[in-house]
């Protein structure tokens, strides 16, 4: 006989089958959907911007996931200018205005707030007037050139996805804002109600956008069930210790003697246990009772454990393990190696999200509003490389060692291709010297040849002479020295310069 089912029966099958099938597809179930692995571990499986700002908020890792980034991003501003030219209306508008609402101080917090939630803003404190000649409310827009300097921007204010939310949207088709906020509803004031921002006063940041030019992707989010384990073992571990340090006791009859059984009685024992329990003379006077210790004094290793989540937090999170947890002493190279990659990551952050989405942004709406001067030509952010192209500073350095290093590997190289008849090099006097990293003007008169310049590189301040010095920043007994450099020396095993008559 066939099985026949209710309407109410086919919903309720649809319902669980759309759950398990949902459920199968981020991975969470196993043994024909009969284990739920985030019910089983504990995971949130749909964390909150609130759950994302108590991790950020306590817990040590999480926390430093969240700042790094941006913290380093903008550790060491680009240089604006109009193509180069430091010395425009723009720039100096430009410059007064950073210093006065210490801008890359704002954008760094702005990014840092941006990435607990899905997406961030900045605030843009206008003094402005509506057609009325009235001040210009929050919830109006700020109209193009509508501002007669960069003393009309008044302050600079970030705030959290919690505090900015998204009041209404763009809905009309045929506008270039379409599917973007219109009017955001702000908490100026904790102790207040939220206040109507126009979108024109915002600028909207959100790291790591997919499918949407709204929401990002919170920082916390790809490591938030490590982080569930990384609490259990350090928290368990914590708990462990405490309990084990004071393992359990047993209290029994001595022979021959019966203990009362009147509540008096009952209740001055159990009180004399707690007060032993918890008092630091730890003493205790218990009648007819003899105490027996249950259980070894120790606490388990957590040291692989740790290593572990630690390792998979990183690798999710995009950051070197020695960078999110800090370098150890002697394994100082790797470290540098772990700090370079970071430099490298970082770079392609500030390329890729921090100016074409956060700077060139703010700066385009200053412009717009007209309190910053137009540029004739437009600007530039960063530094002038050799190919023309504009870069941030970089992280990291190169020691003096190591430009010294590169500049004599160019030069062997150079000289390699030379002409082995003629012994004509394939570069002529100027790209040499470019290419050795010399100013335009001759170091030395008597420097006539293309030869001469490629010896000085590699036989005369470039190439170091071995000294048997003790550094003092790593404790080396090796150091290089580099005609020209006085007394300075460059460490053989950490790379630093140092100077041995000082340090």
């Amino acid at each position: 006989m066939a099985q026949t089912y209710t309407e109410q029966d086919l919903i309720t099958f649809a319902a669980a089958w759309s759950r398990m099938e949902l459920a199968r597809q981020f991975g969470q179930t196993a043994y024909q959907q009969e284990r739920d692995y985030y019910e089983a571990l504990g995971y949130n499986p749909s964390p909150k911007f609130i759950d994302y700002l108590n991790r950020y908020e306590r817990q040590d890792i999480a926390g430093r996931i969240v700042d790094l980034p941006p913290r380093d991003t903008w550790k060491r501003p680009p240089a604006v200018t109009e193509d180069g030219n430091e010395e425009t209306e723009f720039v100096k508008a430009w410059e007064d205005l950073a210093d006065r609402l210490h801008i890359w101080s704002m954008l760094s917090r702005a990014d840092r707030l941006s990435g607990i939630g899905q997406y961030g803003v900045l605030l843009l404190g206008i003094k402005g007037q509506n057609a009325d000649g009235n001040p210009l409310a929050l919830s109006e827009p700020v109209e193009e050139d509508g501002l007669q300097n960069e003393r009309d921007i008044l302050y600079l204010r970030p705030f959290s996805e919690g505090k900015a939310t998204i009041a209404t949207w763009e809905n009309d088709t045929g506008s270039e804002r379409y599917g973007l906020p219109e009017m955001y509803s702000i908490k100026l004031q904790d102790d207040k109600g939220d206040t109507k921002v126009h979108w024109s006063r915002v600028l909207h940041l959100a790291d790591g956008k997919l499918d949407s030019e709204v929401y990002g992707t919170p920082r916390l989010i790809r490591v938030y069930n490590r982080l569930d384990d990384l609490m259990k073992i350090i928290g368990g571990a914590a708990e462990a210790a405490w309990l084990q340090m004071r393992p359990g006791t047993l209290f029994t009859n001595k022979d021959g003697y019966q203990i009362p059984q009147d509540s008096d009685a009952v209740g001055d024992r159990l009180e004399e246990i707690r007060r032993y329990a918890h008092d630091p003379l730890r003493m205790l006077f218990m009648e007819g009772i003899a105490a027996q210790q249950i259980g070894p004094s120790e606490v388990p290793a957590i040291g692989p454990l740790f290593d572990c989540y630690i390792a998979l937090i990183a690798a999710a999170s995009d950051i070197p393990q020695r960078v999110l947890i800090g370098s150890a002493m002697g394994e100082l190279a790797a470290a540098q190696e772990d700090m370079r990659q970071w430099a490298g990551t970082i770079a392609e952050r500030q390329s890729n999200y921090a100016e074409p989405e956060i700077l060139r942004p703010f700066i385009d709406r200053l412009i717009d509003f007209g309190a910053l001067p137009r540029p004739a030509n437009g600007y530039t952010i960063g530094t002038q490389t050799q190919d023309g192209s504009y870069r941030w500073p970089p992280l990291v350095e190169m020691t003096e060692g190591e430009l010294a290093t590169i500049t004599k590997d160019k030069a062997t190289a150079v000289k390699m291709l030379a002409n082995p008849l003629t012994g004509e090099l394939p570069v002529d006097a100027r790209e040499a010297r470019e290419l050795l990293g010399y100013q335009e003007e001759e170091p030395r008169e008597e420097m006539e040849t293309i030869e001469e310049a490629f010896d000085l590189a590699t036989h005369a301040s470039h190439q170091p002479v071995t000294v048997n010095r003790t550094c003092p920043l790593c404790g080396a007994d090796t150091a290089y020295h580099y005609e020209g450099h006085g007394p300075l020396l460059v460490c053989a095993g950490c790379g630093k310069t140092y100077n041995p008559e000082v340090e």
